[in-house]
């Protein structure tokens, strides 16, 4: 009995010794190949639903986010949500989710065509771009991603849900690298870096690429640190064809791409190959390659089950997947590291980040929203999140680049009609415990011209906070000749000139609005002729000396400057003006005395923009408008116009002076229609109906005076063709505004956009 119960004992022994030696350990090699590469979630789901066990992952490029999404514990339908998710593709066009867009810095107001940044001490190659498009939530997104799984792992890829290898590129050394230990979303956001097309990161020193440069498919890799009994390997992509003489970029693939061996090197195992015609940046179409990557794997499943030992078939994938996200503790974060940065230039940045001295703890919500405030910043270039573990909580480390100390601006805008003008501003900047910037800007041309200068102060608070003191001198030329550039001009009939100094306090009220206060002076000059004249008459002259003072609220999401065609705004102001006007008659006047008189009123303007539909190509906008002052009159009808709020809801309507646009109450509605190809080429069909409460009107001796309640109404219509191009739009647009002398009809072809520097009180 005794010897029975021996040898049972040994027999089992034995049969679990061989079990185990004898299980086959397998291995799975991912590819690159850019939107190609997003096959490998269909052969991951392939495998899985056929409880296919993977021991060990290595990727390249693309084929590392995926692996590394599944080693680091997500299934396969999971990751296909991620990159099926809207937010998958804001982030490979390099745009940003709405809720952490940044408002408060965008610059909105000015005609900038072209942006060029540079140091002090180069204005050379270093100020051209090395990507096409933004990593900011990428880069985020990464963090949250893998961020708490590898530190669980304690930044060894071994000790990770599956064992996991990726690889990048030096492209100094001309060398792989490796990444089998550290932060994973580094690893595989420096593995997945196409050149030029996404900004490069550096780490421990080195600047790197994407791994496909060198070794786009890494089976030496799985067989050097994992020895595999048996490798699948996933591969979308392939070796560039040789150079051709007449064919550059063909050229610049073969300088750059090493070839790779796309075999599995004499292993055993299998080699799938989805074949689909997706190209490298079609990320519209990952649904299509998915699909491809799994249909593929099912037709190779029985060929796959034959090389496995029933032993391998994963029966609690789930289980062991739940149970290690279950050990992951969700811990506050209530530390920040910053490198890159000078100290004092480091404590700015913490302040926006975390409390440091009051040690802080907050979650990961709260800490996003202020990760893309700072973002916005304009002293701020980029940022590069990482995170570990400390004993009572996490510490995120942020590297960070500052923007370039020096900035020029291009721009303008070229018409057929004699407004054309051009743009040019130049700012300097420098941050330390807060920020500082300086600005001058010109604006030249016939019609408009300009400078203004400012400072900004901004303060290390958690919301922003800017105190900005401007100067701005502006001069308006209004002519007769509307219709084309090559008409010869007859003498200006108005001539305004403006001071302007004063400044403003700006805070954040959301991510996406702000308010502010503004304290101002201002000296308005205007000269006209208040009847028909000749070269030979004198014009008048009005003068309005003025103070100030402004409260205002702005949310706005719109997604352009100018001609938006998606997002919302509604701007709520309310301003009090007192000032002293002086009139002196020139020959056209009715009266040949001079006048002085005191003013003061209260202005409220709310302006509402947005779009309510967006379905496929169309877009419907609603505009509404609505002013309501105190205004007394000045001297005369002309003077009195001319200082008088007026309704512009067209851009060109700013570059001619309606009077019957003009009045002290109105309100305003329009519908805006588009017709948009992929939101590059739009469309535009508007129609606006103005309605002033009381309309301003001339009586014989050109003195202003009402003419009733609701007694006039006017329309604006506008067709355009506009071609948003990334360096501003161009567009062929036919105006209709009722009551403009001498026809209401204008019809132009111009580029850029018709933005100026703030006017003194409207």
């Amino acid at each position: 009995m005794i010897l029975r119960l021996q040898a049972v004992i040994v027999f089992l022994f034995i049969f679990c010794l061989s079990s185990a030696f004898g299980q086959q350990k397998v291995g799975l090699v991912l590819s690159g190949g850019g939107a190609t590469g997003f096959a490998h979630i269909g052969v991951l789901k392939a495998l899985e639903e056929n409880n296919i066990k993977i021991d060990y992952i290595t990727g390249t490029s693309a084929g590392s986010f995926i692996g590394g999404l599944y080693s680091a514990g997500y299934s396969a339908t999971e990751i296909e949500q991620i990159v099926m998710s809207e937010d998958f593709q804001l982030m490979v066009k390099g745009k940003m989710k709405q809720k952490d867009q940044f408002y408060f810095y965008e610059k909105w107001d000015d005609a900038s065509l072209l942006r060029i940044r540079f140091k002090k001490d180069s204005i050379k190659f270093t100020t051209l771009p090395t990507n096409y498009t933004g990593s900011a939530l990428l880069d985020y997104e990464m963090l949250e991603t893998f961020g708490l799984m590898a530190v669980h792992a304690n930044c060894n890829f071994d000790s990770l849900f599956i064992p996991f290898r990726c690889v990048a590129s030096d492209i100094y050394t001309k060398q792989p690298v490796v990444f089998s230990e550290g932060n994973l979303n580094q690893a595989i956001r420096a593995s997945m870096t196409f050149p030029f097309y996404i900004k490069p990161i550096r780490v421990n020193g080195v600047l790197l690429f994407d791994g496909g440069l060198y070794n786009n498919f890494p089976v030496d890799v799985m067989i050097q640190d994992f020895h595999p009994d048996i490798i699948i390997g996933s591969n979308v992509s392939y070796n560039e064809p040789p150079p051709h003489e007449d064919d550059l970029l063909s050229q610049l693939k073969n300088m750059l791409i090493s070839h790779t061996d796309f075999s599995l090197q004499g292993n055993k195992g299998i080699l799938i190959n989805p074949q689909t015609d997706i190209k490298t940046f079609e990320f519209h179409r990952v649904r299509e390659a998915i699909d491809s990557g799994y249909s593929y794997t099912l037709a190779r499943m029985d060929s796959i089950k034959q090389l496995l030992n029933q032993d391998n078939y994963e029966v609690d994938i789930e289980s062991r997947r739940n149970a290690k996200k279950e050990i992951v503790a969700h811990k506050p974060i209530n530390s920040v590291m910053i490198t890159g940065l000078r100290k004092g230039q480091a404590k700015y940045v913490q302040k926006k980040l975390l409390n440091v001295n009051k040690r802080e703890n907050i979650d990961f919500d709260k800490f996003r929203a202020r990760y893309f405030r700072l973002m916005a910043d304009r002293q701020i270039r980029q940022l590069y999140p990482t995170m570990v573990e400390l004993d009572t909580g996490y510490q995120i480390r942020v590297d960070v680049k500052k923007e370039k100390d020096f900035m020029v601006e291009v721009g303008g805008h070229i018409a057929t009609r004699p407004i054309s003008m051009g743009y040019l501003s130049f700012a300097y900047q420098n941050l330390s415990s807060f920020s500082f910037r300086v600005g001058v800007n010109g604006y030249f041309g016939k019609f408009y011209n300009s400078i203004k200068a400012d400072i900004t102060f901004g303060m290390p608070t958690r919301w922003p906070l800017d105190i900005t003191p401007y100067f701005i001198l502006n001069r308006w030329d209004y002519i007769n000749s509307y219709f084309t550039f090559f008409t010869d001009p007859e003498p200006s009939f108005l001539i305004q000139q403006e001071l302007i100094y004063g400044g403003k306090i700006e805070t954040a009220a959301s991510n996406q609005s702000k308010v502010g206060i503004e304290v101002q002076g201002s000296g308005i000059e205007s000269n006209y002729y208040q009847a028909d004249f000749t070269q030979l008459d004198t014009a008048d002259v009005s003068r309005f000396s003025n103070f100030s003072l402004a409260g205002k609220f702005d949310f706005n999401t719109l997604n352009r400057k100018q001609f938006a065609s998606a997002g919302h705004q509604l701007t709520v102001e309310g301003r009090w003006v007192i000032g002293h006007e002086e009139w002196y008659a020139g020959s056209t006047a009715f009266a040949d005395t001079s006048l002085r008189k005191n003013h003061s009123w209260f202005l409220a303007r709310v302006h509402y923009e947005g779009f309510l539909v967006q379905k496929g190509f169309y877009r419907l906008g609603l505009h509404a408008e609505g002013v309501w002052s105190t205004q007394s009159f000045f001297s005369n009808y002309t003077a009195t116009i001319l200082n008088t709020p007026s309704y512009e809801p067209i851009p060109d309507m700013k570059t001619f002076f309606l009077d019957n646009y003009r009045s002290y109450q109105y309100a305003a509605v329009g519908l805006i229609n588009i017709f948009t190809i992929k939101d590059i080429v739009d469309f535009r069909l508007e129609a606006y109906y103005y309605q002033p409460i009381r309309k301003l009107v001339a009586n014989e001796f050109n003195q202003a005076s009402y003419n009733g309640l609701f007694v006039n109404r006017y329309y604006v219509a506008s067709v355009s063709v506009i071609y948003n191009s990334p360096i501003g739009p161009l567009r062929l647009t036919g105006t209709y505004m009722d009551g403009k002398e001498p026809s209401p009809w204008n019809v132009q072809v111009s580029y850029g956009f018709v933005l100026f520097n703030k006017k003194a009180i409207q």
